[in-house]
């Protein structure tokens, strides 16, 4: 199954929580006294039993490494309990990788030579992935090379789809290699991967190939016309030091192929979701950042001066708050129309009602972030 989580989880997070605070202030006094009582938290919880004599450094514990010891257990119980049981095999397997392994050399000796022994494919392919885990976390290098080079080979070799699919992907989130995208191109040719992960693997590998390919790589996926290889690349291209180490001619043609590919949104006018919006909002801040690099900024104002933009993008631009701020940092005036444009539509009572908690959020923060000047 493809992993395709695209969405920033902290934006998401702050929506939420934001538009709860919101609902709950239309409650009655008493509600709202008891709602707002501030949650006690681990950490506030750590930090007030550390002012005891009682508690001292030792009770400390590390989660991380309590985890690791819990998944060493489970790898052991697999190792003399579960080889080949498939199903079985595969749930213990992936409690250990959800657990987290330490890359210590006697842990990665033990999955390679498991990886090597007659497990399911099920088994093999989550194995390889917890092997792929373990190459980033480990700091030896010559230990690193031997994973690097025993994925690298299944990944060329192995005849199980199921297995390759894996490996491939696995080996791909390593880094970038020489053997990278013909490892890539060989899966795809044979089915192993589809067009999608094709496309979006090259995204991925984009921050890490040396700057001459990565002009190439993204002709590939305006080839491809992988919307989620295009999404892949947006959420890249928020990344100031992404861009950085672009050339000129990498990041014209990554504008480009933004320009082409903007998020749709819903048919029904009056309706906005969070993953919608967010989506737009991503869109928007990586051709702001590109166009930090061209001084040209009149797409992105064209764009929010145009009294013909779909106010659903104007919401999308300024749930989130960074985005406002740079905005701001930039011309007071596309704030202005923001603020006003959101305000007039909320009070035309058009919009469906999670479109208008949206609205209403956009609008707050631009309030705020105006009177913190």
């Amino acid at each position: 199954m493809k992993t395709k989580i695209l969405l920033s989880l902290s934006i998401a997070t702050g929506i939420l929580s934001l538009l709860a605070i919101n609902q709950s202030t239309t409650t009655n006094t008493s509600t709202t006294q008891s709602t707002n009582q501030k949650p006690s938290t681990n950490l506030e919880k750590n930090e007030s039993q550390s002012l005891t004599p009682e508690n001292n450094i030792q009770d400390q514990k590390n989660p991380h490494q309590e985890n690791s010891i819990a998944a060493e257990i489970f790898l052991e119980d697999y190792e003399k309990n579960h080889i080949g049981k498939k199903i079985y095999g595969k749930m213990n397997l992936d409690t250990v990788q959800g657990l987290g392994l330490s890359a210590s050399k006697e842990n990665i000796q033990k999955i390679s030579r498991l990886i090597k022994s007659s497990t399911s494919p099920d088994e093999k392919s989550s194995l390889i992935q917890i092997y792929a885990d373990l190459y980033r976390k480990s700091n030896d290098i010559f230990q690193k090379n031997i994973i690097k080079l025993e994925i690298e080979d299944i990944s060329k070799n192995s005849d199980n789809k199921e297995v390759l699919h894996a490996a491939v992907l696995s080996f791909s989130r390593m880094g970038y290699f020489e053997s990278s995208i013909p490892i890539l191109e060989r899966a795809k040719s044979i089915n192993a991967i589809d067009l999608d992960e094709y496309s979006g693997e090259l995204a991925h590998l984009i921050p890490f190939a040396p700057s001459p390919i990565k002009s190439s790589m993204i002709d590939q996926i305006k080839d491809s016309n992988s919307e989620y290889g295009i999404e892949v690349l947006t959420m890249l291209l928020n990344n100031e030091v992404i861009l950085s180490d672009m050339s000129a001619e990498s990041r014209e043609k990554s504008f480009k192929l933004l320009q082409a590919n903007e998020p749709r949104l819903p048919q029904n006018t009056s309706n906005l979701g969070i993953t919608d919006a967010i989506k737009f909002n991503k869109w928007f801040e990586a051709i702001s950042k590109i166009e930090e690099f061209t001084n040209d900024k009149s797409y992105t104002k064209n764009l929010i001066t145009d009294p013909d933009t779909d106010i659903r993008k104007l919401i999308a631009i300024a749930i989130d708050e960074k985005s406002i701020r740079n905005l701001s940092r930039n011309d007071e005036t596309q704030i202005s129309i923001l603020e006003k444009s959101i305000e007039k539509h909320i009070a035309l009572n058009k919009l469906e009602k999670n479109t208008n908690d949206l609205a209403s959020l956009a609008l707050q923060q631009i309030i705020r972030i105006k009177s913190e000047k």
